[in-house]
């Protein structure tokens, strides 16, 4: 007779590795674009181009003050919106 660990390692050990196949690339990717993009922003506003400083400092202040939440349920909610239907 199976005991319940093995049942349990039985039924959720392939969604698990399923899930993982998933989740660890877009982890890795969303890391990569995060790093990119503040060092970007970074740089930007140390420089001394006013046009572009103030276009990423607004960018920042809207980041920053919006909780995530908010900005999860507009990617989620508002991103689709912006597909051009036909």
């Amino acid at each position: 007779m199976e005991s319940n660990l093995d049942i349990l390692l039985n039924a959720a050990g392939p969604m698990i590795l399923a899930g993982l196949e998933v989740t660890v690339p877009l982890t890795i990717i969303s890391f990569i674009a995060g790093l990119v993009i503040a060092v970007i922003t970074a740089l930007v506003r140390i420089a001394n181009v006013k046009v572009l400083s103030t276009v990423f400092r607004i960018y920042v202040w809207i980041f920053r003050g919006t909780p995530l939440l908010v900005q999860l349920f507009i990617v989620f909610y508002g991103l689709p919106n912006l597909r051009s239907e036909e």
